[in-house]
């Protein structure tokens, strides 16, 4: 009994909490709502407390003074608790047209800010190549974006509960999402970008003979393909130039490939050293971009021609390796020719 007067207590207090806010107003307009639900519940518990006291009177059973005091309370909060949440509602219901008056103002404010964060998407600098080789700054630029689309996003989903809540026309947001696709379709072409850029670093200026020429011919392959699709459904400047450093990459990936056989010896980077001027020396470290820079990638021929000699040497020198191992083991008996029959 005392744990359903001070649910009763509980809840007129919540009711008589008056609010002035608007987002006050739509926490108290929820709560008459949750309230109106759970009341049964409430009652239904009142009145099976009523029924045991109306049980223990039937048997004559003696109840103690307070427990009485409590039945008693009970029933003067349960009406308290219907003449609050009837003044609760009478409130609402008459802030009702101020409250809606304030969503829509609000809304009206939060368009403009949605049109000045979605026109940022415009700058020419994510459509031009201007900035192409500073890819991680626009990325940068563009999650700064992203940030603030998705504070005017929470705020126009919260406009949009408050509206269903107060029963009003639901404001569709068409240029919020508008802008949202737009920003998703060009994180993604920097993303790849700066993807492309890291990558092609990397495989450009590490030391060469470290580098896996068959995982780097797989991610090229991928890059061309994401490449392609990300061009043919964007179209600008940028993925243009991107499609095109990719394929021009994949263009000579099989003079890469040739050039990281593991077979190539210093006699074979000589020869291909030689070919375009530059001096070799044994052992020596080089990167993917100085012979690239130095026109090796034109003597596509020589440089197939020198790495299949390398992989024909390699061949040959492994089958007389293991042909001289075989020998070495192999134990051969020695006879005089004059002691031979015949």
């Amino acid at each position: 009994c005392a744990h359903i007067i001070d649910h009763y207590k509980e809840c007129i207090s919540e009711l008589s909490n008056r609010p002035n806010t608007l987002k006050d107003y739509a926490a108290y307009a929820k709560s008459i709502v949750t309230l109106r639900e759970d009341e049964k519940k409430l009652f239904k518990a009142t009145n099976t407390v009523d029924q045991l006291y109306s049980l223990l009177q039937t048997d004559e059973v003696s109840v103690d003074i307070a427990d009485q005091t409590l039945h008693e309370d009970l029933h003067d909060r349960q009406t308290d608790y219907r003449k609050e949440f009837e003044i609760s509602v009478q409130y609402k219901d008459s802030k009702l047209g101020e409250m809606i008056n304030s969503v829509d103002v609000n809304i009206q404010k939060l368009s403009e800010q949605i049109s000045v964060v979605v026109s940022k998407l415009e700058d020419p600098g994510f459509v031009e190549t201007d900035q192409f080789d500073d890819a991680d700054k626009v990325v940068d630029d563009l999650v700064a974006l992203g940030s603030k689309l998705d504070s005017v996003d929470q705020l126009a989903q919260t406009y949009e509960e408050f509206q269903r809540l107060f029963g009003s026309q639901i404001y569709e947001q068409k240029e919020l999402a508008a802008g949202k696709a737009l920003w998703a379709d060009i994180k993604a072409v920097w993303e790849l970008v700066k993807k492309w850029n890291d990558k092609k670093l990397l495989w450009m200026e590490s030391t060469f003979r470290s580098l896996d020429v068959e995982e780097i011919d797989k991610e090229v392959q991928i890059l061309f393909k994401e490449a392609y699709s990300i061009h043919k459904k964007t179209s600008n400047k940028v993925t243009e130039k991107l499609r095109d450093e990719v394929s021009d990459f994949k263009g000579i990936m099989p003079c890469v490939l040739d050039l990281g056989n593991p077979n190539m010896l210093a006699r074979h980077w000589e020869k291909i050293f030689k070919s375009v001027s530059l001096p070799y020396v044994p052992d020596m470290e080089f990167p993917l971009s100085q012979l690239n820079n130095a026109g090796v990638m034109m003597y596509k021929d020589l440089i197939g021609e020198v790495s299949g000699t390398a992989s024909g040497e390699a061949a040959l020198e492994d089958s007389l390796a293991k042909i001289k191992k075989v020998w070495e083991t192999t134990n051969f008996i020695v006879l005089n020719h004059r002691d031979q029959p015949g």
